[in-house]
């Protein structure tokens, strides 16, 4: 699915920002050289080129170089007690924004949207 997402994107004019959960490739598919060529495309990877596969470890620890680098934060949705909810924890502690779908909100997640209103607390719902 990310492929697809990534394919549309491309596609568009609006700048792709991509952090892959491993270390920078060799060669960049042609679509995204392109991309990176015309200042629409920036590749970050917080991983050494020997970090070839994507692991459980490096996609968590991926997702955590992301979420520090952003101003504010979308999670769709997060399993209870899963890796994004702990991610969803650590970006509170940080006082990053956490945004979510009202549909898709973890119960501990829910809990921080009813008590928003501290700083500490920044968890929000978007439709």
């Amino acid at each position: 699915m990310e492929k697809e997402c990534l394919q549309i994107l491309l596609r568009g004019d609006a700048p792709v920002i991509l952090c892959p959960a491993r270390g920078m490739l060799e060669r960049l598919p042609a679509q995204w050289a392109i991309a990176a060529a015309g200042g629409r495309m920036l590749l970050l990877s917080a991983f050494a080129a020997p970090a070839t596969r994507v692991t459980t470890e490096l996609a968590a620890r991926r997702n955590e170089f992301v979420a520090a680098l952003a101003d504010e934060v979308f999670i769709p949705h997060a399993t209870l007690g899963g890796r994004l909810d702990k991610l969803i924890h650590r970006l509170r502690a940080w006082g990053t924004p956490v945004l979510t779908s009202p549909r898709n909100v973890p119960v501990s997640m829910a809990f921080f949207v009813a008590t928003s209103d501290s700083p500490a607390q920044n968890v929000a719902t978007v439709s």
